[in-house]
């Protein structure tokens, strides 16, 4: 099994939406450079109903492809959107907006054996809270685009599951990048705290 983990921090003086997936020592190993993700998750919070809208776009060279919501920045890495819907009201009400915007250091391991990638997103500010994304995006090529499957909300962390083929290997899973993991461990690699 190959773990690789590689810090990128994104300049300050960066004009782009995202990192330039095809440059990156770990990214480029994978199909993400084709790929933006998005979903809708509904949840049942009697007596509402609350749906979040989720977009997701790590790489640089997906940026024209890339439609989230009106009320999210084109340029922003992830946008999450809460509405809630009430029992007597037609219209949904926005409770929530999270933007992590292109400016924002990113942690990223990946598990070559799972083709799962971890993207962390550390840092945004939002409101009075710093607040940092954590997205596990697993290889599924039955699905034709990726997917946000899952979300939770844990103090100042968000978790999204993503599924779809941006997370699969290229070449029929050969990565150029020879790192492995320490005992055999074949779980999810510790975050390195490198900030």
């Amino acid at each position: 099994m190959k773990l690789s983990t590689s810090l990128y921090l994104l300049s300050t003086f960066l004009t782009t939406n995202a990192i330039k997936c095809s440059n990156h020592e770990i990214l480029q190993n994978y199909n993400i450079i084709d790929h933006s993700a998005s979903g809708e998750i509904d949840k049942n919070t009697p007596p509402s109903k609350t749906i979040e809208s989720w977009w997701l776009n790590i790489c640089e060279e997906n940026k024209d492809n890339f439609k989230p919501s009106n009320e999210c920045d084109k340029n922003d890495l992830l946008c999450g959107i809460t509405q809630v819907s009430l029992p007597d009201e037609k219209n949904l009400l926005t409770t929530q907006i999270v933007e992590f915007g292109n400016r924002l250091a990113l942690e990223i391991d990946s598990n070559d054996d799972e083709q799962t990638l971890f993207i962390t997103i550390k840092s945004n500010k939002w409101g009075s809270f710093n607040i940092d994304a954590n997205i596990e995006w697993k290889c599924d090529n039955n699905l034709k685009n990726d997917e946000i499957v899952d979300s939770a909300w844990f103090d100042n962390e968000i978790t999204l599951s993503v599924k779809g083929p941006s997370a699969c290997l290229k070449d029929g899973g050969n990565n150029n990048n020879n790192n492995k993991p320490k005992n055999g461990d074949n779980k999810k690699p510790n975050n390195l705290s490198l900030i």
